[in-house]
C-alpha cells in the first residue's frame, strides 16, 4: 500500500518526466530547422525585481571580483575571529564609507588619490537602467547611460572617443586569444615584452556603428532558435561594444550595466564579473564567465535573502538628486538654490516595449557544470602567464 507521501513523490516524477519530454530537443543546437521556443515573456515587474537582488550588495555588480576583498577591507577593515576575542589587524580607511567607494580612488604603496566619485555615478546610471528595463535597446539610451555611468571634470575626457585607441596586452596571451583579437576587427602589433592592440575609429562613425550593433542584436534574437543562441547574442553585442570602445573612458563599466540589462529582461539575473575585457575570448568562453558570475551572484542574493533592499533604496536617496518637479524647482528658485543636474535623456522617436522569451537558466547552468549551490566568485584567467593585469597604453580606465 502506498501512503500520500509515495502518491506525491511519483507524481513529481511523472511531472519532471513530462517536462523533460515537451520541453525543445536539444537546447543546445545550432541547427536552425528547430522550433522557435515558447515561453511565457518576462515581465518588467520581474526583471526589475531579479535586477535589484542584490540589495545594498550592489556594489559587487560595479567592482570586479578580483577587486571585492580590497574593497571590503578598505571600508570595513580587516578583522580575525578567535572563540575569546575579536582583533583588528587592519582598520577600514577613514574616507572609504562603503565598499563601493574603491574605484573613487587611485591605490599605491601607502597612499590614494581622490579619482572621481565612481560609485555615486554608477548609483545613478544603475537607477536609470532599471527605469529603462522593458524598452527596447538603443544607441540613445546606450550614451545616455556612459554619461551617468562616468561623469569627469575634465572635459577632454567625456564623450565618444575621436581616434584609434591602443591597449597592450603582455607576450604570455596565447595565440587562441590573438585569434579572438584578430577576429573582432582590431589590430595587433609585436612590441618589446607586449602586444600592442589597437581598435581603430570605425570609417561609418562610432554612433553609426553602435546602432548598427543594436539592430543586430535585436534582428539575432528575433530569429533565434534555441537557448543557447539567445544567450550568446547577448554575450556577442557585449563583445562587439567592448572591441568598439566607443567613449574615451567608462566604456566597460557601462557595457556591464548593458549587460545586467539584457540578463535581467530574459529572466538570467545580473552578473558578476572577474574581468570585464572580454575581447580577447570567444562568446562561448566569455559566455561561461558571465554564467558562472550569474550564479555567483544568485548565491550572494540568497544569503543575504533580499533584507537590504531597502537599503539599496537608502543608497540611491543618498547619491540621486530628487526628483526635480515643476513644483520643487518653483521652491528651490524661491529659496535661491541651484539644483543638481543630471545630464537629461532624450529617448528616440521610436521607444518601443520589449516583452522578452525566458532563457531557461537552470539548462544552461547544467550544459556548462555549474552550480548554483556551491557558486564562487567568477576567475577568468586572463592570460597563459603570471600577468593578470592589462596594461592600458592610453591610460583609459574601466
Amino acid at each position: 500500500m502506498f501512503s500520500s507521501k509515495d502518491s506525491k513523490n511519483k507524481a513529481k516524477i511523472k511531472a519532471a518526466a513530462n517536462f523533460r519530454k515537451t520541453s525543445e530537443g536539444n537546447y543546445l543546437s545550432d541547427n536552425r530547422s528547430q522550433k522557435v521556443i515558447q515561453r511565457a515573456p518576462v515581465t518588467k515587474e520581474e526583471a526589475q525585481q531579479s535586477y535589484d537582488s542584490l540589495g545594498s550588495d550592489k556594489w559587487m555588480e560595479l567592482i570586479d571580483s578580483k577587486d571585492h576583498a580590497k574593497a571590503h577591507e578598505k571600508a570595513h577593515g580587516l578583522k580575525r575571529h578567535t572563540p575569546h576575542w575579536t582583533e583588528v589587524v587592519q582598520p577600514p580607511d577613514p574616507d572609504v564609507k562603503h565598499p563601493g567607494e574603491y574605484y573613487d580612488y587611485q591605490w599605491g604603496d601607502g597612499h590614494k588619490v581622490k579619482k572621481m566619485e565612481s560609485f555615486k555615478h554608477f548609483i545613478q546610471a544603475d537607477a536609470f537602467v532599471k527605469s529603462r528595463i522593458g524598452k527596447k535597446m538603443s544607441t540613445e539610451e546606450y550614451m545616455h547611460i556612459q554619461k551617468l555611468a562616468y561623469q569627469p571634470e575634465s572635459d577632454h575626457l567625456k564623450g565618444l572617443r575621436e581616434k584609434d585607441v591602443t591597449w597592450g596586452l603582455p607576450k604570455t596571451a596565447t595565440p587562441e586569444q590573438l585569434e579572438q583579437i584578430s577576429a573582432k576587427g582590431m589590430s595587433i602589433k609585436p612590441e618589446q615584452g607586449r602586444y600592442a592592440v589597437t581598435s581603430p575609429h570605425p570609417k561609418a562613425g562610432i554612433e553609426a556603428t553602435l546602432s548598427q550593433h543594436f539592430r543586430t542584436y535585436h534582428e539575432n534574437q528575433a530569429s533565434a532558435k534555441s537557448d543557447l543562441d539567445k544567450f550568446h547574442n547577448i554575450i556577442e553585442l557585449y563583445q562587439h561594444l567592448e572591441a568598439l570602445h566607443a567613449f574615451k573612458d567608462g566604456t566597460s563599466r557601462t557595457n556591464h550595466l548593458v549587460l545586467n540589462k539584457l540578463l535581467s529582461e530574459h529572466g538570467l539575473g545580473p552578473t558578476i564579473l572577474h574581468e570585464p575585457n572580454s575581447p580577447m575570448y570567444s562568446k562561448e568562453e566569455f559566455g561561461k564567465h558571465v554564467l558562472k558570475g550569474i550564479a555567483y551572484h544568485k548565491r550572494v542574493a540568497a544569503i543575504q535573502g533580499g533584507k537590504s533592499k531597502a537599503k539599496l533604496e537608502a543608497i540611491r536617496k543618498e547619491h540621486i538628486p530628487e526628483a526635480h518637479s515643476a513644483e520643487f524647482k518653483r521652491r528651490a528658485a524661491k529659496m535661491g538654490l541651484e539644483l543638481p543636474e543630471l545630464p537629461e535623456f532624450k529617448p528616440p522617436e521610436h521607444d518601443p516595449d520589449v516583452l522578452n522569451q525566458r532563457i531557461d537558466l537552470d539548462k544552461l547552468l547544467s550544459a556548462h557544470e555549474i552550480s548554483l549551490r556551491d557558486a564562487r566568485p567568477p576567475v577568468l584567467r586572463l592570460y597563459s602567464g603570471p600577468d593578470a593585469d592589462i596594461k592600458r597604453m592610453d591610460k583609459e580606465g574601466k
